[in-house]
């Protein structure tokens, strides 16, 4: 009743092994659970998906609640985790929600940063962040470089600088280069629309050092050498980065 729609192959993933233990045969289980009719109706074009009416999964989950408990935490974690790796952001944000837990929500914020930035959700994003307590947002430089990253891409380019400033200083100290490379990155491309070229370029070299396992901030970060160099009149070196980074 937590997973809103399912099928057994979710319900592997989720259900074990906080509700069902290995080898449960979840298939058969979900044909019995239709074939009775137990309050369920077939959802979405793919076979074997179903849904519980709502006021059966109301009574269902609050028989969870009430019997139990304890095992609808770990049940929750599971099917975050199993959004986050699908890219199913929203889902996963709204479960971290109603857990009522800051630190997670903003765990999966950050993870689902550089697609919805790609995707262009600005405005997604700064509403979930400015919905996160403001001591966490001060106290989080990967969510101080996300929010730095979301105003430059909004056109308040200097005060995400400031962000993304504060978020690369941090990073720096705590010696923690795989989000260090991503803050650099996002404040080369704040520079460049600055058109402080110079900047850009020397913010992007610096982020190719540490970004060598993480293949499309790699990417990323040619690109915005590349365009640096290119505004700095070096035009064979910008278009073999930009080249590299296709």
């Amino acid at each position: 009743s937590l997973l809103n729609e399912f099928d057994a192959r979710l319900c592997g993933k989720v259900l074990v092994p906080s509700a069902y233990s290995q080898g449960t045969d979840l298939e058969r289980l979900c044909e019995a659970v239709l074939k009775r009719n137990l309050f369920v109706q077939i959802t979405g074009e793919q076979d074997g998906w179903l849904r519980y009416h709502a006021l059966f999964r109301d009574y269902l989950q609050a028989r969870l609640e009430k019997e139990h408990l304890a095992t609808k935490p770990a049940i929750l974690q599971q099917l975050i985790d199993n959004y986050a790796a699908q890219g199913e952001w929203e889902r996963a944000y709204n479960i971290c929600k109603g857990l009522d837990d800051a630190v997670l929500t903003a765990s999966i914020i950050e993870q689902a940063g550089p697609t919805l930035l790609k995707l262009s959700r600005f405005h997604i994003l700064l509403r979930w962040i400015d919905d996160l307590p403001p001591s966490l947002i001060d106290a989080d430089p990967g969510i101080m470089s996300l929010k730095g990253a979301t105003l430059v891409m909004t056109g308040k380019v200097r005060n995400g600088i400031d962000l993304l400033n504060q978020a690369v200083s941090a990073f720096t100290v705590n010696g923690d280069n795989a989000r260090l490379a991503r803050s650099l990155t996002r404040r080369s491309g704040a520079y460049y629309l600055l058109t402080n070229y110079s900047a850009a370029l020397h913010d992007a070299e610096l982020a190719l050092k540490y970004c060598y396992k993480d293949v499309g901030l790699l990417a990323e970060a040619l690109k915005t050498r590349g365009i640096s160099l290119l505004c700095l009149n070096q035009s064979t070196s910008g278009l073999k980065d930009i080249n590299e980074s296709l």
